[in-house]
């Protein structure tokens, strides 16, 4: 029974290490015929995750005053979704999801 355990997780590792040899072999190859090599990706921009967008100091905000208020007249249904004429294409899902 334990020479069994062994050689599943034996293969089991095996299968694994093959699955990310091919990975890393696929990941490289896509990458190559990108035209992406390492020495491009060092000349990236480096991406820092504290940055947040500075708010821009020449937008002014209107005084209360100048506010215009909420119109009155409440669109019908007609106007707010207008009928078409035309039917979509129709999309069939072949994968069943």
């Amino acid at each position: 029974m334990k020479q069994m355990r062994s050689r599943f997780r034996l293969i089991t590792l095996l299968l694994v290490c093959a699955f990310l040899v091919v990975l890393v072999l696929c990941t490289g190859s896509v990458l190559k015929t990108n035209g992406v090599t390492i020495s491009s990706l060092s000349s990236l921009p480096a991406v820092s995750g504290t940055a947040s967008p500075e708010p821009a100091a020449d937008v002014e905000t209107p005084p209360a005053g100048d506010v215009p208020s909420a119109p009155s007249v409440i669109p019908s249904d007609e106007t707010v979704f207008p009928e078409t004429d035309s039917t979509p294409n129709p999309e069939y899902n072949i994968f069943g999801l």
